[in-house]
């Protein structure tokens, strides 16, 4: 578990904490593919490549925080993501015969 890697003084109080950090590491998410989305019509490649592995280790870092609030709030990780493949399914149908 990775509530039980964390010293003493690096754990979260509650599940809104772990919120906080989440919609941070949500927005470096997005920031580094805007600006690899803005980076694309200039000449250096290499700009474009920096930000979309600070957003690939932003959101992995993302990932982490979903599973640590999920084992704050005694969610089992294999359910949720189940659980989340199923819905994206279900609306992907919708999508594609037009119900939404």
């Amino acid at each position: 578990m990775l509530t039980e890697l964390m010293p003493s003084q690096a754990k979260p109080l509650d599940p809104l904490w772990t919120t906080n950090i989440m919609s941070y590491e949500l927005g470096a998410v997005i920031r580094g593919l805007v600006y690899a989305h803005h980076r694309k019509n200039q000449t250096d490649d290499s700009m474009v490549s920096s930000s979309l592995a600070n957003s690939r280790i932003n959101l992995a870092d993302l990932i982490t925080q979903c599973q640590l609030l999920a084992e704050q709030m005694d969610w089992k990780w294999a359910d949720l993501v189940k659980d989340g493949r199923e819905r994206f399914y279900e609306r992907m149908s919708e999508i594609e015969e037009g119900r939404l």
